[in-house]
């Protein structure tokens, strides 16, 4: 059973956001959320929400809390961990009741999506977000079954998210840097098409697909710089594969958001895509890793789907 707990003390005034449930991993940040826990709780005892606080054990047990905490009545449902955390409760609200209402404490090594919306990474900031409790409406991607709210990503970001899950001793920046330099020379570009619902087609040996709805991604890289989660777009940034100099050359050009410049670089922006492969499609949502036996999958935007709490001048 995981680890639930419920303030002694109840707030004196019923709470006017709602019953809160808040689900923390742990693991985020290769363990060190874990010893940030016990702030993390006093902060939202003194910020005097009505909150219970729930810790995950196994992998994708924040998606099975956040079912049952819909089921139960909660309308405050907070991801307390990093994007993975944030990806797979966001599916659950959205797969099971999409008026609820979606926090985050971001607790995690990149917290691209909390980045992107300017919710703070403080324990005390990101509490008190959560207190005002102003909500805005946040488009999201649906590909196959799953909703994205940040990003999809194929090819070399699969790559990458499995050297940095594989790597046991690394930990922060310091590890999304070093993923992504042991991927610019492993990485295997495979054939893919990719058609708009505007008709649109890029197509090739590909080094890398995103499908944006944030501009950053992989720790705060620009990848879909004109990327609008409020706009009912979605980014496509296709990129054609080339040797590892090119690579290298093309993560600097990212890191300044002039990767679009350049002639190998494809970007448009649409509410629906296909994406054709010459082999299984594997893709990822937030850094959840979905391996598929298919070789074509389709994406598509839905505006204004999530209710996000948010800073208000954000």
């Amino acid at each position: 059973m995981p680890f639930i707990w419920k303030p002694a003390k109840q707030p004196e005034k019923r709470d006017s956001n709602g019953r809160t449930f808040v689900i923390c991993n742990p693991h985020s940040n290769r363990d060190r959320h874990r010893p940030l826990i016990p702030k993390e709780i006093k902060a939202l005892e003194e910020a005097e929400i009505d909150f219970i606080y729930a810790i995950t054990e196994n992998p994708m047990d924040e998606y099975y809390m956040a079912v049952e905490a819909i089921q139960d009545g909660f309308d405050t449902v907070v991801a307390s961990g990093g994007d993975s955390t944030v990806s797979n409760i966001a599916d659950a609200i959205l797969t099971n009741r999409p008026d609820a209402r979606f926090g985050i404490l971001p607790m995690g090594t990149g917290n691209d999506y909390a980045t992107g919306n300017g919710i703070p990474r403080a324990i005390g900031q990101a509490v008190e977000v959560l207190k005002r409790g102003h909500t805005e409406k946040r488009d999201v991607i649906k590909i196959e079954d799953r909703y994205s709210v940040s990003l999809v990503g194929f090819g070399f970001d699969i790559t990458m998210s499995e050297i940095h899950l594989n790597n046991k001793l690394l930990k922060g920046k310091l590890l999304y840097f070093w993923s992504i330099i042991e991927a610019i020379f492993k990485h295997r570009g495979h054939f893919i098409r990719v058609e708009t619902d505007g008709g649109e087609v890029f197509e090739g040996k590909s080094l890398m697909l995103n499908l944006g709805n944030n501009r950053i991604s992989g720790g705060g890289y620009p990848t879909c710089p004109k990327a609008d989660m409020t706009d009912g777009k979605m980014d496509v940034m296709f990129i054609e594969d080339c040797r590892p100099g090119t690579r290298l050359r093309m993560l600097q050009l990212v890191q300044k958001a002039r990767h679009l410049e350049h002639k190998l670089v494809h970007y448009t922006q649409t509410e629906s895509v296909t994406v054709t492969s010459e082999v299984p499609i594997a893709y990822h949502t937030e850094g959840e890793l979905f391996y598929t036996e298919k070789k074509e999958v389709t994406a598509r935007i839905i505006p204004a789907r999530l209710n996000l709490i948010v800073p208000e001048l954000h």
